[in-house]
């Protein structure tokens, strides 16, 4: 049934006199009272009087009819037409079961429309005064209205307000209050009040639900977490906005240079000693592996003064504080047997002697002396057990030449003879600024 035409009338009935005459006539015979067993229907609209015997115009009687006594003078009557009849009702009449026409009504209007998919059901009361109280009946049709569903209109029960918590029932219905009742919480569905600006803002609040436009006022600050726009790559290069949150994307575009501060990549040892890359930062393990070499540049330790005096090392750098304790250092020595064979006992910077004769040698230096403004020293001995130093020798040079070689003689102690000494030591000493 697609609707439920419902014409609950408080109308004034005209009671017709056959109708009254059956009243007294049961009232004097001492029978039961008369009943109203049908209501008739019809279409015409008229002015009906108590002499009326039928309707007007009738379209049908309707049999499914019910009620009772409501009032000492007043009976209230319900009919029920669950056909497929299509009608639209101007005249109503009550008749008795013998056929008489108790009451009537009419109107200009229509009292009630039926479609075919409908059910009527119309209800009035019937007023009659001067006759005892229970000379008319109603039949005794009860209706037996359908149970509302998804597709059928008809009655359902109302459900408590734990029924409708419970979310299950699917046959009783929700009153507003009930409705009201049945708030959302973590455990179950149900209605929500909608947050205010404040209340979004505030966090606190774990019983109303929050609109689209509640969480756009939701922005964040320093005091408090909230929504955020991507920046683009272009806000996250500029580096001035406070409002907008940076994606791994735009991080990666956000590149150092010389006049943004960025994210960089680490250079390797190879880009490192490269020195080409302008775009990666050096981590002190790339400036670790960056020595300066000859081919090179890199980075060098500071010499100190043993490897200035050993003048050895070849990768470390002398600064000027080193010069003050290099100012006067040997350039080269040598320790060597001059008897003999020629053989070098200890030395440095010295790369061989050569033996020119009876007390003539030449020193030859592993390394050049750049200036020829050194100072060579000498000193030779023979056997001499006692001590006495009558043995010593005196060690003469010839003029400096040349920065490569320094060449002497060993004479006995009075300078008139030369002689091979068993020991001589050479002493080279030279202002390395000079």
């Amino acid at each position: 049934m697609a609707g439920q035409p419902t014409k609950d009338m408080a109308i004034q009935f005209i009671l017709t006199t056959a109708g009254k005459a059956a009243i007294v006539n049961a009232n004097n015979t001492g029978t039961a009272p008369v009943v109203i067993d049908r209501v008739g229907v019809g279409s015409a609209s008229w002015t009906p009087t108590a002499a009326a015997t039928a309707l007007n115009t009738e379209i049908k009687k309707i049999s499914a009819v019910g009620g009772g006594a409501v009032a000492a003078d007043t009976i209230h009557v319900t009919a029920q037409d669950s056909s497929s009849d299509a009608y639209t009702v101007k005249e109503v009449g009550l008749f008795l079961t013998d056929g008489t026409l108790l009451a009537v009504y009419s109107q200009a209007t229509a009292i009630i429309t039926k479609g075919a998919d409908t059910v009527a059901l119309i209800a009035t009361d019937l007023v009659i005064t001067g006759v005892p109280a229970g000379s008319v009946t109603v039949g005794d049709t009860t209706f037996d209205y359908p149970q509302a569903t998804e597709t059928v209109k008809g009655v359902a029960e109302l459900a408590t307000t734990a029924e409708a918590q419970a979310g299950t029932d699917d046959e009783r219905i929700l009153t507003p209050a009930k409705l009201q009742a049945v708030t959302a919480t973590t455990t179950r569905k149900g209605v929500v009040e909608l947050a205010t600006d404040a209340e979004v803002t505030a966090l606190t609040d774990t019983a109303r639900a929050v609109t689209p436009a509640g969480l756009a006022a939701l922005t964040p600050s320093s005091s408090r977490p909230g929504l955020l726009e991507l920046a683009t790559a272009t806000e996250t290069q500029t580096g001035t906005d406070y409002t907008r949150a940076v994606s791994p994307g735009a991080l990666n575009d956000c590149t150092a240079t010389t006049t943004r501060r960025g994210v960089v990549e680490l250079a390797t040892d190879a880009e490192a000693l490269a020195l080409a890359d302008t775009a990666r930062a050096v981590t002190p393990s790339n400036l670790d592996a960056m020595i300066a070499t000859e081919t090179q540049k890199g980075l060098v330790k500071t010499a100190s003064d043993v490897m200035i005096n050993n003048q050895s090392n070849t990768t470390a750098a002398v600064v000027s504080s080193n010069f003050a304790a290099a100012r006067w250092v040997p350039r080269a020595w040598v320790a060597f047997q001059g008897t003999g064979t020629v053989a070098i006992k200890s030395k440095h910077n010295v790369s061989s002697i050569t033996d020119l004769g009876v007390g003539k040698y030449r020193v030859n230096f592993t390394t050049g002396i750049g200036n020829l403004l050194y100072a060579p020293f000498g000193s030779g001995v023979t056997d001499d057990t006692s001590g006495d130093g009558d043995n010593d020798s005196l060690v003469t040079f010839s003029p400096i030449t040349t920065g490569n070689s320094v060449t002497f003689w060993v004479n006995d102690p009075t300078g008139n003879a030369r002689r091979d000494s068993p020991h001589v030591s050479i002493l080279i000493m030279s202002d390395p600024a000079a």
